[in-house]
C-alpha cells in the first residue's frame, strides 16, 4: 500500500471518504496492542466481507489502534474502488435527521445504501440500518 499511485479516477472515491487522516496496513504497529490476531486483521484487507455484506467491529482500549485500522482498511477499499463513508454515529444522525426536517429522508438514505461501505467511529451502538452495505464500527472496550 505504501507508495499507491493515486489516480484522477481514485481522487472521488477518496474525497467523498471523508477520512480524517489516511492510514494504511503498512503504517501500523504490530507490536502494539500485545494480543491482536495479525492474520485475521491482514484477511480483511482481502475485503471479501464488502462482497459478503457483513459487517466488522473493531474493539478495544483506547489508543490501540481501531481507527488507524479502520481507516486503512477503507483506504484500501476505496483504492480497489469501493464507495466509502468514514462518519460518527452522531453525524449520520444529525445528517438524517436534517434531511428528514427537509423532507428529504427517503434521498438521503438511498444516497447511503449505495455506498459500499459506511464506517461508524466511536459508537456505543452498533447501527445495522443499511442490508445492500456493510458497516465498521470501532468502540472503546467497556471497562
Amino acid at each position: 500500500m505504501t507508495g499507491v499511485a493515486v489516480t484522477p479516477c481514485l481522487s472521488p472515491y477518496l474525497a467523498a471518504a471523508r477520512f480524517p487522516i489516511i492510514k494504511t496496513l503498512d503504517q501500523f504497529n504490530w507490536n502494539w496492542p500485545r494480543k491482536i490476531n495479525q492474520a485475521q486483521v491482514q484477511n480483511l484487507f482481502r475485503l471479501a466481507f464488502l462482497k459478503d455484506k457483513t459487517n466488522v467491529i473493531f474493539i478495544g482500549g483506547v489508543g490501540l489502534g481501531k481507527t488507524h485500522l479502520a481507516t486503512a482498511l477503507a483506504h484500501t477499499a476505496c483504492l480497489d474502488g469501493q464507495t466509502v463513508l468514514f462518519t460518527s454515529a452522531i453525524e449520520a444522525i444529525n445528517s438524517l435527521s436534517a434531511a428528514q426536517a427537509q423532507s428529504r429522508l427517503k434521498a438521503q438514505l438511498k444516497n447511503l445504501s449505495l455506498t459500499s461501505w459506511v464506517i461508524f467511529q466511536s459508537t456505543r451502538t452498533v447501527l445495522t440500518c443499511f442490508s445492500r452495505s456493510s458497516a465498521l464500527v470501532t468502540r472503546k472496550a467497556p471497562c
